[in-house]
C-alpha cells in the first residue's frame, strides 16, 4: 500500500516489531505471509487462477478462523493477462461455534450419568424377582425334565418304541407329545432308511455288472476300431481277414470263427477263406469241404440266402438247426454258435461264424452284434482287395498300353514336376532312365521355347498342339506336341503326347515338291522344244555372219554371241533332260563300283583345285536295282555342286555303305555349306546359290534318285560342309 506520504510500504514480515504490526500501519501481503499460516499463499494462487473457495487460517494473533475468498475478474490494460484484478476475503473467527458444542456436549454428559444410575436400580430389582421365580418354578419342572431326559437317552440308544407321559396342559405336556412324535417318526426313518440301504445295495450289484457289460463293450470297440485302422493301412485280403478272425477269437469272447467266401464268378458255393482257434486238422477239414448253395441246407447256406444272421444256443433243440447243422456241431464238440452275412451294398458275399466250444456258454446278443460288425469290416475289406485288384489290372493294361505307344508321353503335376515318362519318350528325349521324383520338367534338357510353352499352359494358358524339334541321335527331328489337362491330388496336371512328323512332312514336301516339279517339267519342255529351233536358226545366221565380218572386233562380239547361244543351249538341254521321262534300263549293278567310276570324272578337277578326294566303299554293301548312267548323273550332279562350294580346296567324302534293306551312298563336303532357311528349296529346278548356275543339278540328281524309289536328304551347317544321303533299295540275291 501506500503511506501518508504518498510512497509505498513495504508488508510486513517475519521481522516485523509486534507493536508496529498491532497498529495496521504495515500493509499484509497474502503472498508473504506463508510464515503466519501456510494457507494465506494457496489462497492467492486460488484467486490469481480464477477459482474461489473457503479455507481454514489464523491471523497474526493466532485467532483460529474460517476464510471465504473470490476473485475480481477484470481483463483490461495492465490486468489483460491474467484477467483478474484482485479478490476480496470474509474471515471469521470460529472460537464461536466451539462454546456452543461445548455446552451441548456437557449436558448430555449429565443425562447420560443419570440414566445410568436409574437403570442399574433397575436391573437389581429384576435380578432379584428372577431369582424368587425361578426357585418356584423349579420344583414343578424338574420331575417331567429328568423323566424326557431318561426317554431321550434310551431313544438314542435304539428303542425307538419307547414313550413318556406327562399330565397337565402345558409347555412341558406339550415338549413330551413333541419327543414321542419324534420317536415314531425316527422308527419310520429308520425303517425307510433300512429299505433303501438294501435298495442302494440291489443297485450296486446292477451298476457293477452293468460297468462290467461297458468294460466288455469298450475292449469290443477297441478291437473293432484297431481293425479299421488296420484296414485303412492294407489292400492285402488274406492279412486282414486274418486279423479280423484273430481278433473275434482274441477280442470278441469267442472260442472260435471260421469265414465263408461266395464264389467271386458264378456264386454257387461257399468255400472256407480263414480260421481261427481250430486245431490244423479241424482247419483242413474245413477248407476241403465247401457247402453247395443247391445242395446243402445248413445255417451258413440260409444265412447267405436271407442275408440275416442266425443265433442258436443249444444246436440240439433249437428248431432252426437243420440235421446237417447237428452232425457238423457234433462233429465240431459245439453247442452254441451263431452266423452272420457279410455284406456289399445289400448284396452277400460270405457269412463269418463264431461258436463257443471250450467254455460251453450261450452267446449273448451283444457278442452277436459286435461279430456282426466284424463281418461288414471283413467284407469291406473282401471289397477293397477286389477293387484294389482291379485298378491294379487296369493300372497295369494302361501301363502297357502306354509303353507300348508309337509316340512319346509325358505326364506333369501342377507345378511342373514330372509324374511319368513311357519309353518312346525316355528313348527319343536321351534321357535314359525315368526321372527321379520331383524332377521338373525344366531339367529335362528340352528347348528353350518347348519349356516356356508348357510353363504358359501350367500357368492356365490354353492348351493347344504346337510343333517344336528335338534333336535324335544328334539330327534335328519335327515333332508335335498335343497338350491335355487332368485332374491330380495337387491340383491340374498336364499331359503332353507327341510324336515324330518329320517323315510325314518330308513326304508332304517331296509331294508337294514332286507335283510342283511336275509341272515345271511340262512346262519346261514345252518352252524347250518352242526355243530350240530358233536357237538354231539364230546360231547358223550369226555364224554365217561372223565368217563375212572382216573387222576383228565386230568379229569378236559375234564369237561371244555365239558363246552365249552355247550355254542357252546347253541350259536347254538340261531341260529336256529334267523333263524326259525315261526310267533308264535298271538292272543289278554294284553301287560302290558306280561310285568309284563316277569319281573318276571329277579327279582332274579336284586336283586342280586342292580337293582332297576319299572313298569308303564297302564292298559288303550289296547290288542295288539301277539304271547305271543315271546313278552316275546323279552322283556327277553332286560332285560338281560340292567341288563348286570348295573353291580353295577343302575334302570330299564319299562312303557307301548299307542300312538294313536299304544301300546308302553319302557325299560330303567341307565347302561353304548351304543356309538353314534354303534347304527345303534347293531341290526346285532353277534354283541355285551360285551366281550363274542354272539350277537343275541337284533337281536332277533328285528326279532320278526318286526315280529309283530312294530318298535323298541333306543336312549342312553354314560354315563347315554339307552332307548329302542317297537311300536306294537293294536288290535281294537270286
Amino acid at each position: 500500500g501506500l503511506g501518508p506520504d504518498g510512497n509505498w510500504v513495504p508488508p510486513y514480515t517475519e521481522a516485523s516489531p509486534p507493536e508496529v504490526v498491532a497498529l495496521g500501519r504495515i500493509p499484509f501481503r497474502l503472498d508473504l505471509a506463508g510464515f503466519v499460516h501456510p494457507n494465506y499463499p494457496l489462497v492467492l494462487d486460488e484467486v490469481r487462477a480464477g477459482r474461489s473457495g473457503v479455507t481454514r487460517t489464523f491471523n497474526v494473533a493466532g485467532v483460529d478462523k474460517v476464510m471465504a475468498y473470490a476473485p475480481i475478474p477484470f481483463g483490461y490494460g495492465p490486468y489483460r493477462e491474467r484477467g483478474v484484478f484482485g479478490g476480496v476475503t470474509v474471515g471469521a473467527r470460529t472460537q464461536a461455534f466451539h462454546e456452543a458444542a461445548a455446552e451441548v456436549a456437557g449436558a448430555i454428559r449429565g443425562a447420560s450419568l443419570e440414566t445410568l444410575r436409574t437403570g442399574l436400580v433397575l436391573a437389581w430389582c429384576l435380578g432379584l424377582a428372577v431369582l424368587l421365580a425361578s426357585l418356584g418354578l423349579s420344583r414343578a419342572v424338574s420331575h417331567p425334565v429328568r423323566t424326557m431326559a431318561f426317554l431321550a437317552r434310551r431313544i438314542a440308544g435304539g428303542d425307538l418304541d419307547a414313550r413318556v407321559e406327562v399330565k397337565g396342559r402345558d409347555e412341558l405336556a406339550d415338549l413330551a407329545g413333541d419327543l414321542n412324535r419324534m420317536a415314531r417318526l425316527l422308527g419310520e426313518k429308520e425303517r425307510s432308511l433300512r429299505e433303501s440301504v438294501d435298495a442302494l445295495r440291489d443297485s450296486r450289484d446292477h451298476a457293477r455288472a452293468y460297468a462290467q457289460r461297458l468294460e466288455e463293450q469298450l475292449r469290443t470297440l477297441n478291437h473293432l476300431q484297431s481293425i479299421s485302422e488296420f484296414l485303412g493301412t492294407t489292400f492285402d485280403r488274406e492279412a486282414a481277414l486274418r486279423i479280423i478272425l484273430d481278433t473275434c477269437v482274441g477280442g470278441l469272447g469267442f472260442d472260435r470263427a471260421v469265414l465263408y467266401l461266395l464264389d467271386p464268378d458264378r456264386g454257387e458255393h461257399l468255400r472256407c477263406g480263414g480260421v481261427a482257434g481250430f486245431d490244423p486238422v479241424e482247419e483242413v477239414r474245413l477248407r476241403q469241404r465247401p457247402f453247395a448253395l443247391d445242395r446243402h441246407d445248413c445255417l451258413p447256406v440260409r444265412v447267405v440266402r436271407s442275408g440275416v444272421a442266425a443265433r442258436v444256443d443249444d444246436v440240439a433243440s433249437d428248431p432252426r438247426a437243420t440235421p446237417l447243422d447237428r452232425r457238423l456241431a457234433r462233429a465240431a464238440g459245439t453247442t452254441s454258435l451263431v452266423f452272420v452275412p457279410m455284406k456289399i451294398r445289400d448284396k452277400v458275399v460270405g457269412v463269418l461264424g463264431a461258436d463257443t466250444a471250450r467254455s460251453g456258454r450261450p452267446i449273448p446278443e451283444h457278442r452277436a452284434g459286435a461279430l456282426q460288425i466284424a463281418a461288414g469290416q471283413a467284407a469291406r475289406a473282401v471289397e477293397r482287395a477286389r477293387l484294389y485288384d482291379e485298378a491294379l489290372q487296369a493300372r497295369r493294361f494302361i501301363e502297357a498300353v502306354v509303353d507300348a505307344m508309337g509316340s512319346g508321353l509325358l505326364t506333369l503335376d501342377g507345378s511342373g514336376r514330372v509324374l511319368r515318362v513311357n519309353p518312346y519318350a525316355l528313348d527319343t528325349l536321351g534321357l535314359g532312365r525315368h526321372p527321379d521324383p520331383g524332377t521338373l520338367v525344366d531339367a529335362l534338357g528340352l528347348d528353350a521355347d518347348l519349356v516356356a510353352w508348357v510353363r504358359t499352359m501350367l500357368d492356365g494358358a490354353p492348351a493347344e498342339p504346337r510343333e517344336f524339334p528335338v534333336r535324335v541321335g544328334g539330327e534335328p527331328r519335327e515333332f508335335v506336341w498335343v497338350p491335355s489337362r487332368f485332374e491330380t491330388a495337387g491340383g491340374p496336371g498336364l499331359i503332353l503326347q507327341f510324336r515324330d512328323v518329320t517323315r510325314e512332312k518330308t513326304l508332304r514336301r517331296t509331294w508337294e515338291r514332286m507335283d510342283r516339279l511336275a509341272s515345271l517339267g511340262r512346262m519346261a519342255a514345252g518352252v524347250a522344244h518352242e526355243v530350240r529351233n530358233p536357237l538354231t536358226g539364230v546360231a547358223l545366221l550369226l555364224d554365217d555372219l561372223h565368217d563375212r565380218l572382216d573387222g576383228e572386233a565386230d568379229r569378236a562380239l559375234v564369237a561371244r554371241a555365239l558363246g552365249e547361244l552355247e550355254r542357252l543351249e546347253g541350259i536347254v538341254q538340261e531341260l529336256l533332260d529334267y523333263a524326259r521321262v525315261d526310267r533308264g534300263h535298271k538292272r543289278r549293278c554294284d553301287a560302290a563300283e558306280v561310285v568309284r567310276s563316277s569319281l573318276f570324272l571329277v579327279q582332274k578337277t579336284a586336283r586342280s583345285q586342292g580337293v582332297d578326294v576319299e572313298v569308303a566303299a564297302a564292298d559288303a554293301a550289296g547290288p542295288v536295282l539301277a539304271d547305271p548312267d543315271k546313278l552316275k548323273q546323279a552322283l556327277l550332279n553332286l560332285y560338281l555342286n560340292a567341288l563348286q562350294a570348295m573353291p580353295a580346296g577343302g575334302r570330299l567324302r564319299v562312303s557307301v555303305g548299307e542300312d538294313g534293306d536299304r544301300v546308302r551312298i553319302r557325299v560330303a563336303d567341307t565347302g561353304t555349306g548351304i543356309p538353314a532357311g534354303e534347304l527345303d528349296r534347293i531341290f526346285e529346278p532353277f534354283y541355285s546359290l551360285r551366281p550363274g548356275g542354272s539350277g537343275l543339278g541337284l533337281s536332277i540328281a533328285h528326279t532320278i534318285v526318286e526315280d529309283h524309289g530312294g530318298r535323298i536328304d541333306v543336312v549342312s551347317t553354314p560354315g563347315e560342309g554339307a552332307r548329302f544321303t542317297l537311300d536306294l533299295p537293294r536288290r535281294p540275291d537270286g
